[in-house]
Order: C-alpha cells, then sequence, then structure tokens
C-alpha cells in the first residue's frame, strides 16, 4: 500500500531535544502539517502502530479521558507505545493552541446538543515526542513521532486547529455515538464533525481510516461517499478500512 511507505523524519522532529521542547516556541504549525487527527480517540495506539513510518504527527482529541487517565496510561507498562519512550513532554496553553483567537464557525445542527460543561473532564493539552527505545529496530516502527493529546470536544477542535492547513488522514474509529457518550455521529457525512472538515482548511485530508468493533462487513462502504470514495485496502489485521479523497 503506497500510504503505508516510509518517509523520512522530518527535520523540525529529527533536531527535538526534551530542553529544547521546554524552551521553544510551540510549533504549532509543524505538529499540524502532515498529521493525522483522530477524534474520540481514547488511548488507541493503531494508528501510530501502521501509520508511524509514514506520519510523523498525531493529534488525538477526546474530551472523555481525564489527564489522570492519561497519566495512568504512560505509567502502565502495558498500556504505552511498545518499544518507546518518552523523549519530551510539554503542557500546551491556549493561546499556543490557537494564536490568533477561535470563533466556532460551524454550529451544531437539530439533535446535536453538545454535553453540559461539568460533565466534561477538565480541558487540557499534552505534548509528547515518542523515542524507540534501543532493544527495538527499523521494523518496529518510526525512530521517534509526535503526539498531541487535546482533552477536547473532536469538532470544536478540529476547526479550532485546523482553520489554514488541513491534516494529511483523519480517523473514525468507533467514535462513540449514543451510549458511547459522542453527542454527534462523526460517520454521518452531513453532521458536525464532517461539515467541520469541509468549512476549514484549503483542501480535504488525503486519507480516511474508518473501522471499530464487529464484522469488517459493518465498514465495507464510504462513510462520506462525496469526499473518500478511493478504496485503499485495510490496515493489516484490523477492521480498519482506508478510504483516500476523491480524485
Amino acid at each position: 500500500m503506497d500510504f503505508l511507505k516510509a518517509v523520512p523524519i522530518p527535520d523540525w522532529l529529527a533536531g527535538i531535544t526534551s530542553d529544547s521542547m521546554a524552551s521553544d516556541a510551540f510549533p504549532l504549525h509543524s505538529i499540524l502539517e502532515g498529521s493525522l487527527y483522530y477524534p474520540s480517540s481514547g488511548f488507541d495506539g493503531r494508528p501510530v502502530q501502521y501509520l508511524g513510518q509514514c506520519i510523523h504527527s498525531f493529534i488525538y482529541a477526546d474530551y472523555g479521558q481525564s489527564l489522570e487517565d492519561l497519566e495512568r496510561r504512560l505509567d502502565s507498562e502495558g498500556s504505552r507505545f511498545l518499544g518507546y519512550e518518552i523523549l519530551g513532554r510539554r503542557s500546551v496553553r491556549q493561546h499556543e493552541l490557537v494564536p490568533k483567537g477561535w470563533r466556532q464557525i460551524v454550529m451544531p445542527g437539530p439533535g446535536e446538543t453538545p454535553p453540559r460543561v461539568d460533565s466534561m473532564q477538565n480541558p487540557y493539552c499534552e505534548w509528547f515526542v515518542f523515542q524507540r527505545t534501543e532493544e527495538y529496530g527499523e521494523d518496529h516502527g518510526p525512530e521517534r513521532f509526535s503526539l498531541l493529546y487535546l482533552s477536547a470536544d473532536g469538532s470544536a477542535a478540529y476547526q479550532a486547529l485546523f482553520n489554514e492547513t488541513t491534516p494529511k488522514a483523519i480517523a473514525i474509529i468507533q467514535p462513540g455515538t449514543g451510549f458511547g457518550g459522542n453527542y454527534t455521529d462523526f460517520c454521518d457525512p452531513e453532521a458536525l464533525f464532517a461539515r467541520s472538515v469541509r468549512a476549514t482548511g484549503s483542501a480535504m485530508p488525503e486519507i480516511m481510516l474508518n473501522g471499530g468493533i464487529g464484522y469488517r462487513s459493518y465498514y465495507e462502504d464510504p462513510v462520506w461517499p462525496a469526499e473518500f470514495d478511493n478504496d485503499m485496502g485495510w490496515l493489516p489485521g484490523q477492521n480498519i478500512h482506508v478510504w483516500g479523497r476523491c480524485t
């Protein structure tokens, strides 16, 4: 699959150290450019596992995960990214994420009522760079990758971050609609997230990942067929279908 072909680590990421992460200006544009955006992500590491050689910046957004949840994942041997250690970490402030401020340009539609503020986790944004440990080789995954993790609504965060650029890929994987706590359906091409993606940036992303639990047959067809109808196959061994942008 062409989209899985390895590409070199970008210079901005290759040159980062733990000290530079703490002292230098937050590299917002570099993190957004060529990234994968994953709303309602939980702590799913599969996009990094399978696309980490061709995409080196991952942006996860999930308002259902507290900072304590994130810390527990990082501290748990079985829950961290296998074969990786944290090279550096930095808490990111709001003005660093949206230096020009943010105004919501796409509003929820009928039946899309955002959850009450008091039912959401306290907002936070943490930036990590992970480095592959010495006992693992190139066949395991990229030498390093960037992960920006936000406790935020997936649609609102997309509008805030990608108002001037576009991620390379978006992931809609078991987004938790209904009983899962998501007030809007990311798979619905007329719902808030799809409308947010259409309304921002200069173009649509190149790739969509779509999948989840159950049978592969559930994910045979594109969920946004007007934008993504180029069947690029499945992630190896996963119920995650890869769709390319319409040509």
